[in-house]
């Protein structure tokens, strides 16, 4: 058996410093969205709102709970992230999600029906932390459909 050393061709980049915003796409600056009050989705923006002004956003963070989501089982309301989302897809942003289950302002940041359903939780007070319950799980088909809603994505 016989081993051969290769040479390697290297490159050495020194970029010149232009003083303009290096845009790395997928890697860049993210832009969290203000809120993740759904009363606030959209409402303070204005229609020429698209982060054109901040060279170098490639990705626009949306966060909601879940309850907003799906406020009964199985129904789902995607406009709620679709609507605003759409001004910065247009201008080729991509669009990142979180779905919340708890939130300290919120009673019910996982939706009531879960509860209603038969699921154990904790209920946060903001200042006060954990002020009843013991957490325990939620049904498993229950996350399964969820998980389903989200395929489209």
């Amino acid at each position: 058996m016989s081993v051969g050393v290769f040479a390697q061709d290297t490159t050495t980049v020194k970029p010149e410093d232009t003083g303009k915003v290096l845009i790395n796409p997928g890697m860049g600056w993210t832009m969290h969205f203000y809120s993740n009050v759904a009363r606030n989705y959209g409402s303070k923006l204005e229609p020429s709102d698209t982060l054109e002004d901040f060279p170098g956003v490639s990705t626009v963070y949306l966060r909601l709970p879940w309850a907003y989501l799906e406020p009964e089982e199985g129904k789902y309301n995607w406009a709620i992230f679709d609507t605003p989302a759409q001004r910065w897809i247009a201008k080729g942003k991509k669009i990142a999600l979180r779905i919340t289950c708890s939130e300290n302002w919120m009673t019910y940041a996982t939706p009531k029906w879960v509860k209603d359903a038969g699921a154990k939780g904790t209920h946060y007070q903001y200042g006060k932390g954990r002020t009843k319950g013991k957490a325990r799980g939620i049904r498993s088909s229950t996350i399964r459909s969820f998980s389903r809603s989200l395929k489209p994505f």
